[in-house]
């Protein structure tokens, strides 16, 4: 088994498990640790990064799903007045249009 090999710094010598070779820092030092811990362990810092990113996801998923969940209970054609025709579109896909089963098996 493969040994870590210890590098020797300004400061002391500090175990290294080998990200060092690539030129990358291989720690990070206290002082760095405690300050990424203070940004990310407030919590007004954590919602101001997620909160945008649940907004866009909201608008350009959500919203548009429930739309379309609710346009196919109506009969509207895009322009003009629509009606209520609850689950009666979905009927007649799965009964009576004999091209909905043969389009769902290209499509798979």
């Amino acid at each position: 088994m493969l040994q870590p090999k210890r590098l020797r710094s300004n400061s002391s010598s500090r175990l290294c498990t080998g990200g060092a070779r690539f030129g990358r820092r291989p720690f990070l030092g206290a002082e760095e640790v405690r300050r990424v811990k203070g940004l990310f362990g407030n919590g007004k810092v954590i919602a101001a990064l997620v909160v945008p990113g649940i907004a866009v996801m909201v608008f350009s998923l959500v919203v548009p799903i429930g739309f379309s969940a609710y346009y196919s209970l109506t009969d509207w054609a895009g322009f003009g007045k629509f009606h209520m025709v609850g689950l009666e579109n979905y009927r007649e896909i799965f009964t009576a249009d004999p091209v909905f089963y043969r389009a769902l098996m290209n499509a798979f």
